[in-house]
């Protein structure tokens, strides 16, 4: 195998797991949220709910910054879909068909490389992979401003435009689908979504009385 290649995929292993956090915090976050919604006693001002806003908003946007910026030692989304920009002939038809060599749909092999590379093309299109660079700088756009200003370190410069819950929401989101996508292409493996299911009920410890003597 192409060392790129065999490099671009433990990369893919790293990204995985951690814009997987991404999707598993902010699913519990909004299902926090709705146990609230649901109980009018709890429904009061408090210091530990903006606590709770406040860190979510951080450690979802270093997360999404994580994987929009480019550092020559960290590994990140953008970086990957640049190398493989730079070097396109890597990701071939040759190298998806193998990864379909011996299983029951390996006559799908050619009909799923054309949606990246375009029919009958060798390898993945730069343009498709474009596309997606210029779609992540958009949609995380504000994301990345606050966390540059105000998480990171505090800049003396205003946010313009400070992001909501709503855009952070839409860069995880994005990061999720585009995992999906580039899972697809890099190892033929098909996945809606990285929010895993939950093997035991996490919120099992809200049907219990946290302080039990006052």
């Amino acid at each position: 195998m192409d060392s790129k290649l065999e490099k671009w995929l433990r990369w893919l292993d790293v990204i995985h797991d951690d814009v997987q956090q991404l999707v598993v915090h902010k699913q519990i976050f909004w299902e926090v949220g709705d146990i609230v919604n649901a109980n009018e006693k709890i429904q009061v001002h408090s210091a530990f709910y903006d606590f709770i806003g406040n860190s979510h908003a951080a450690f979802v946007a270093m997360g999404v910054r994580r994987h929009v910026k480019v550092n020559k030692d960290s590994i990140s989304f953008r970086r990957l879909l640049e190398e493989i920009k730079d070097a396109p002939h890597v990701l071939s038809r040759d190298y998806y068909r193998s990864l379909y060599k011996g299983k029951v749909v390996g006559d799908l092999a050619d009909n799923d490389f054309d949606k990246f590379s375009g029919p009958g093309k060798d390898h993945i299109d730069r343009n498709i992979i474009d596309t997606d660079l210029c779609k992540m700088s958009r949609i995380a756009k504000k994301v990345e401003d606050l966390t540059d200003k105000r998480i990171a370190h505090y800049d003396k410069r205003k946010i313009k435009e400070p992001p909501t819950f709503k855009d952070l929401d839409a860069s995880v989101e994005f990061l999720d689908s585009l995992y999906c996508k580039y899972n697809f292409v890099l190892r033929a493996s098909s996945l809606d979504t990285l929010m895993p299911t939950f093997q035991y009920n996490w919120k099992e410890i809200f049907k219990y009385r946290w302080i039990e003597n006052e």
